[in-house]
């Protein structure tokens, strides 16, 4: 298949570029364009791949699905952050020899994508939303 790699190096182990270079060539994949932190993401669609595939945590595979949400280009996780909660819920966490070996017989599965509206404007969220009591009690646990 032929990859484009959203990459955030300073995510987790800090896998590099030619360390998935090797992972993917490996399993008979081809990287043809590499994307990194500073998300230029929403390049991603004149890649011409066959698969995206985010590199990092929540804030690298969420950038990602916000380009790819309701297009046909799949989207693939190599869970490299710290909770990985994402690539948890979509069954996508594991060693990543192994995960890069079953893509080519992976069934594709849906992701939705919510929205939340205010004064502030609009935010696109995947893996969680928190409202009143939530994130007050978040900014009073920082003044403890």
């Amino acid at each position: 298949m032929r990859v484009a790699l959203v990459h955030n190096e300073d995510a987790g182990d800090g896998s590099s570029v030619d360390e998935i270079t090797a992972l993917l060539e490996r399993h008979g994949h081809c990287l043809v364009q590499v994307i990194d932190k500073e998300f230029r993401v929403e390049r991603i669609t004149e890649s011409h791949a066959d698969l995206v595939v985010a590199a990092g945590g929540e804030g690298t595979a969420g950038a990602a699905a916000r380009v790819l949400g309701g297009g046909q280009l799949a989207l693939g996780i190599l869970p490299l952050g710290t909770a990985n909660n994402i690539a948890k819920s979509l069954n996508s966490d594991g060693p990543l020899d192994e995960l890069v070996a079953s893509w080519r017989r992976t069934q594709r599965q849906s992701l939705d994508i919510g929205f939340a509206r205010g004064e502030w404007g609009e935010q696109i969220f995947f893996e969680s939303v928190g409202a009143g009591l939530i994130p007050a009690g978040i900014a009073a646990a920082a003044f403890v």
